[in-house]
């Protein structure tokens, strides 16, 4: 960052939940930032083990939820969680980072990504990548990722209690003309799917439905889950949530943009690959 790195605050927010054996490594991390966050919320959901106490001795500030007997962030409510954590977050930043309690990040990380963002105005989501894991350079991925708190109010600064939340914010702001961009910068987590079980998987084909997605991208993404876990249950699941009848979409403007975005990555990928 350059001399304005003073003027530019960013707040962070994780989601936790029984994470003490990463959750230090993490908050660290974060510290350790040469663009420090100005304030880390950890949203403390029904832990029963020291996640409370480690996030305290960090200097964090820990909202503690009660156990709801859900498990996972697979389902709607990852908005409720969220929207406590955006709450805290909504008047004094710049910026917003959304990290999962296991991902742990380079010093570089938060300075780099916002400098990116200052200089270009329409850049209003952005991440970089976990090493070893597939990414697509368009999407920025749900933990890691930088939002610009501007372009959160613009279209209201909570989570929409549907399926597909985490990815409504990327199409949103490329239908309304912002830019989202992956940066090939280098960070760590836990092995992706660990805490995942059919019902995300149910979910996800539920999402991808509400969201509007082109059935062939759709199909594409959900071959792709299965490959990648080497379960062909993981696909039956995925079209299971698909063909549901009981899926609550977004807006009609939203979903024609999804499915003609798709459209037309479809078009470049085969382009590319023609050539």
């Amino acid at each position: 960052m350059n001399e304005k790195k003073n003027e530019v605050n960013v707040g962070v927010f994780i989601p936790a939940r029984n994470e003490e054996k990463i959750i230090f490594n993490t908050i660290q991390a974060l510290l350790r930032q040469k663009l420090k966050p100005k304030k880390i919320i950890v949203v403390n959901d029904g832990s029963h083990d020291k996640t409370h106490t480690i996030a305290i001795s960090l200097g964090c500030e820990v909202i503690d939820l009660s156990f709801d007997g859900i498990e996972g962030l697979d389902n709607v409510k990852m908005s409720n969680v969220y929207n406590i954590g955006l709450n805290k977050l909504n008047e004094g930043f710049d910026y917003i980072l959304e990290l999962g309690a296991d991902h742990i990040l380079p010093q570089n990380y938060i300075s780099d990504i916002v400098q990116e963002m200052e200089n270009n105005k329409k850049l209003a989501i952005a991440s970089g990548i976990i090493e070893n894991e597939e990414h697509d350079n368009e999407i920025p991925r749900g933990s890691g990722r930088i939002i610009k708190s501007s372009f959160y109010k613009k279209i209201g600064m909570n989570w929409p209690k549907k399926l597909g939340a985490e990815s409504f914010f990327v199409y949103e702001a490329l239908r309304l003309g912002y830019q989202t961009k992956v940066f090939q910068i280098n960070t760590q987590a836990r092995k992706t799917g660990t805490h995942y079980n059919s019902n995300t998987f149910v979910n996800l084909g539920k999402a991808s439905k509400a969201l509007g997605y082109f059935s062939l991208y759709a199909f594409g993404a959900f071959l792709k889950k299965a490959l990648f876990y080497k379960n062909i249950k993981v696909l039956i699941y995925c079209l299971q949530g698909w063909f549901s009848s009981d899926v609550e979409k977004y807006n009609k403007e939203l979903r024609e943009f999804v499915k003609e975005y798709q459209k037309k990555k479809i078009i470049r990928i085969i382009k590319r690959r023609s050539n």
